[in-house]
């Protein structure tokens, strides 16, 4: 049997990336006047049944580079068969109080990838904790058998590189379980290296007297399938908790830190061709990388079980390479520099292709914006470097689907803003910086005649830190989450700190959504 539908799940960060369902959720650990890690997200919507639960792991530690790999054994639970109404990942981390650089975390059954995460950098005098937690559900066919899982989190404290053998400590420990809920009644027939700052980079030519990465400020994933054009993925700016200065992000981390959400690129169009029987190849590149990306994917199929053999194939395809464009106003004065650097890039295209199914001829017709701009201004001397960045990626996308005269339509949105300014005083011999940043996700899906919802989540930051002397300042933070749709689910959390100590989260973080 061959795939009617094809959907390519991706995620591409920095040298990391990851994949699963867009549900997620964070710690919910809000004690406040304290820094235990926390967010304002919620915890993943769950079918009201009571689930069955399978441990995959239990305190598996972290300290050591020879235990940044460890295995598990997946067992289908015995006592709630498949197909489920829902499977939810859920994981709890730790770390001691001590020194220890953010370090990235995977899940992995077989060779599927359904968590990826960063982890906070650790409180100096306290213990810290925190739980995510992801909707699985569309990797059931994955989870009816057992498989050999790994969880793989690079750590080192005494065996780390001279100097750090000597000062880093911290320990991390981890447990992950998942969640069966069954299906029932009509339930049952229904994915770091220098480019770590990739957003502040700007052409080769001006790295030297701007004292930045080079590769300009753009990046895309795009995807082929046999070396031509199939689908676009747009980096989300994510910004893991060591980044720009880890005081920023005590107590509450970045968006989407500490659960890293893939983009899913929908290759509908390319179900005929991929299921002729013939060998293909879907490869994943990132434009304009300036050191390295690692990039993964997960390749979700839905089967044709009234056929042997689907037959189609691509109708349209418009689809052409990026071509940003770099805008530059600069006065260069000796070591003085100021003015802007603008790098934009606008593109539009068009998929369409069919499939010969038991149940009829199937097309699918997928018309796609992805826009970017990024403004940096600069203003360097002798005395301080100011570097302020406002970043805007808009994606639209609309999906048509006809069969037998009667056609489907869905249109999908995101919006990923970024605004940074950082601020650095050199004077007096000490390096101090005041950074002050502003992250959002938004996105939101109609799909007729029966749903339409939307998330907004963002973060804003603040915080001045001495570099001489690792003191920091006037740190404060805040984090709003909402979400909603039109069968009545609506969930909003907002929590504030000041001083790196949490200070405020409302009552409507209690709430919990269920489906009914």
């Amino acid at each position: 049997m061959y795939p009617s539908r094809v959907f390519f799940v991706v995620a591409v960060l920095a040298s990391v990336v990851t994949v699963a369902n867009t549900s997620q959720a964070q710690s919910l650990n809000r004690q406040v006047g304290t820094q235990f890690t926390v967010t304002a997200d919620p915890l993943v919507p769950r079918p009201s049944e009571q689930p069955c639960k399978v441990q995959l792991f239990s305190d598996y530690t972290f300290a050591f580079f020879s235990e940044s790999s460890q295995s598990f054994e997946y067992t289908p639970p015995a006592g709630c068969p498949g197909p489920w109404a829902a499977v939810v990942f859920e994981a709890d981390f730790s770390e001691n109080a001590g020194q220890q650089f953010d370090r990235t975390a995977s899940v992995y059954l077989d060779n599927t990838d359904i968590y990826f995460g960063t982890t906070p950098e650790p409180l100096s005098a306290l213990a810290n904790s925190w739980h995510v937690e992801r909707d699985i559900t569309d990797y059931s066919a994955l989870l009816m058998a057992g498989q050999p899982g790994t969880i793989a989190l690079p750590n080192c404290t005494t065996d780390c590189p001279t100097p750090y053998n000597t000062s880093l400590n911290g320990i991390f420990t981890v447990s992950a379980d998942l969640e069966f809920y069954p299906a029932h009644g009509k339930d049952k027939n229904k994915s770091r290296q220098s480019d770590e700052f990739w957003y502040s980079c700007v052409p080769n030519n001006l790295t030297t007297e701007l004292e930045s990465c080079g590769g300009t400020a753009f990046r895309e994933a795009e995807i082929t399938i046999d070396g031509h054009p199939a689908g676009v993925a747009p980096v989300f700016p994510w910004i893991f908790t060591g980044g720009i200065d880890p005081f920023l992000w005590v107590p509450t981390p970045g968006v989407q830190t500490l659960d890293l959400l893939p983009y899913r690129v929908n290759l509908t169009p390319f179900a005929g061709l991929l299921s002729d029987g013939n060998p293909h190849t879907i490869a994943l590149n990132v434009l304009n990388v300036n050191s390295q990306f690692s990039v993964t994917g997960t390749l979700l199929l839905f089967e044709d079980h009234g056929s042997e053999r689907v037959t189609g194939e691509v109708t349209l395809n418009t689809i052409q390479s990026p071509k940003p464009v770099v805008t530059t106003n600069l006065k260069v004065n000796g070591s003085n520099v100021q003015g802007t650097v603008n790098t934009t890039s606008q593109r539009q295209f068009q998929l369409a292709g069919f499939v010969n199914t038991s149940h009829g001829k199937i097309n699918t017709f997928i018309e796609q914006k992805v826009n970017f701009s990024n403004l940096q201004k600069f203003n360097i001397n002798a005395n301080v470097y100011v570097q302020d960045i406002s970043q805007l990626t808009p994606v639209n996308s609309f999906v048509a689907t006809q069969q037998a005269g009667t056609r489907s339509l869905s249109t999908e949105s995101f919006l990923y803003p970024l605004a940074a300014d950082l601020d650095i005083n050199l004077t007096n011999g000490e390096i101090v910086q005041t950074a002050t940043i502003s992250q959002e996700f938004k996105h939101f899906v109609v799909s007729p005649p029966w749903f339409a919802g939307g998330v907004d989540n963002v973060v804003n930051a603040k915080d001045t830190l001495n570099f001489n002397t690792g003191v920091n300042t006037n740190a404060s933070s805040s984090q709003r989450y909402t979400s909603g749709n039109f069968r009545g689910q609506f969930y909003d959390c907002a929590i504030a700190s000041q001083g790196n100590v949490l200070k405020s989260v409302v009552k409507s973080c209690d709430q919990t959504i269920t489906f009914k």
